[in-house]
């Protein structure tokens, strides 16, 4: 019984971590978007950003001759042609980008402030490492990886909401999803 009841607490904890996480960030989003009406511009430059990094990731790896696509894309394939594909959807666009920038972001970096700024450059690094490390199976393909673990990490340390990561790492999903799907 004692087992039992620790292991529920631990979980409900972390499950109002993660419930204070998301409010918390959807009041900061409510708010920046409140008094910036510019967030789909910032979105979709960002998003711009992450295309060009892993553009010139992809175009120095193949010039080296270093495979870094993952292994991975494989399994999402035949995922994404075996269960079906709103499932698909709500899982890779939904669900891990709750969880991944929740854990990867919010968990590691949280509300430090840019003025401390040693700090918070130790835990962005640290960020992108373990965000890599969650994805890849060789370590060729953590270059694959590096282009999205910094955008978004420098996303959510401008933004400050775990939220406005959370709708760029969907998107970033919903993009590499489609490509999956008609590759």
């Amino acid at each position: 019984m004692g087992l039992f009841w620790r292991l529920s607490c631990a979980i409900s904890s972390d499950i109002s971590f993660v419930g204070d996480a998301i409010e918390r960030g959807m009041e900061r989003f409510c708010l920046f978007v409140s008094k910036k009406k510019h967030f789909v511009g910032e979105l979709i430059i960002f998003f711009l950003i992450y295309l060009l990094l892993e553009s010139v990731i992809v175009f120095f790896a193949s010039k080296f001759g270093i495979d870094i696509f993952p292994k991975n894309n494989e399994n999402v394939s035949t995922q994404l042609h075996t269960i079906p594909l709103p499932f698909t959807f709500i899982q890779t666009c939904v669900f891990a980008p709750v969880i991944e920038e929740t854990t990867f972001r919010y968990s590691i970096i949280g509300q430090t402030e840019k003025e401390n700024r040693a700090l918070l450059i130790v835990l962005c690094i640290i960020s992108v490492i373990v965000f890599d490390a969650i994805h890849i199976f060789t370590f060729r393909e953590f270059f694959y990886y590096l282009a999205p673990a910094i955008v978004l990490t420098t996303f959510y340390v401008r933004r400050k909401s775990v939220i406005a990561s959370m709708i760029l790492h969907s998107s970033l999903n919903i993009i590499g999803t489609f490509m999956l799907l008609f590759q």
